[in-house]
């Protein structure tokens, strides 16, 4: 069964990636939204939705714990909000504890996604193994920034971009990644009201994502959309044009 997973010349997961406010669960609704018919040809009668975050197992129990105990930190954004994160000054010296933790919850999750596509079905994945790698990345330059860990060479994301590189390439896979300006984004972020992401941040994850999706991750079809201007209704349309490329 899984032979005709990894034969397949139609993706079995479509991976929708982009920074926060670029419209990624805007379309992932307006693809089953599609009438049932046209969803089913492009998709097949058991496609399913995962916007899951990869960090919301183990690591995340981690990161609540310390919370819970006092060592915790509260962040201003630039919007004024206030976010309680972690203290870290410890997720530093946990760091190797962190990161496998990071990656076992997010082959948990990898895992599920693969028995279903096995099973038939074709998963419109939110965010997925791309953006783990930019979270990943992001961590890793965070820390730098603040000095907590010293001789930061990113050892930790490229150690993932090579295990990531042997798991994906043999599961057929499209991506959609959707640009945005990013003061269009933080203005939607702000719309729906959760806390505007620093910009720093959106920038390097949206930097890492594209080299990596470019230069490295070459054997999955890519299609970028500057959702800045579009209509969702046009975004929707190019999205299934790539999708009927691949039937």
């Amino acid at each position: 069964m899984t032979d005709n997973v990894f034969n397949k010349s139609k993706p079995v997961w479509l991976m929708i990636i982009g920074v926060e406010g670029s419209g990624k669960s805007t379309l992932a609704r307006y693809i089953f939204s599609l009438p049932k018919d046209v969803r089913i040809r492009l998709l097949g009668d058991n496609a399913v939705f995962d916007a899951t975050y990869s960090d919301h197992l183990l690591a995340y129990t981690l990161q609540k714990f310390l919370i819970k105990v006092g060592r915790k930190e509260v962040h201003v954004y630039p919007d004024g909000s206030e976010i309680v994160e972690p203290d870290y000054g410890v997720v530093a010296r946990l760091f190797p504890l962190w990161y496998i933790l990071q990656i076992v919850s997010f082959f948990i999750y990898s895992l599920k996604n693969l028995l279903r596509a096995i099973f038939g079905s074709i998963v419109v994945w939110e965010r997925g193994p791309y953006s783990f790698l930019s979270y990943i990345a992001c961590m890793e330059l965070y820390l730098r920034l603040r000095r907590l860990r010293k001789n930061i060479n990113y050892s930790y994301t490229l150690f993932t971009a090579r295990i990531l590189y042997g798991f994906l390439r043999r599961i057929p896979h499209s991506v959609v990644y959707l640009s945005c300006d990013f003061d269009i984004a933080k203005e939607r972020q702000s719309g729906r009201g959760t806390p505007a992401i620093p910009r720093w941040i959106m920038l390097f994850r949206s930097l890492v994502e594209r080299r990596f999706l470019r230069d490295y991750f070459t054997f999955a079809p890519l299609i970028e959309i500057d959702t800045t201007r579009r209509k969702p209704l046009q975004i929707l349309i190019d999205v299934i044009k790539m999708l009927n490329h691949h039937r």
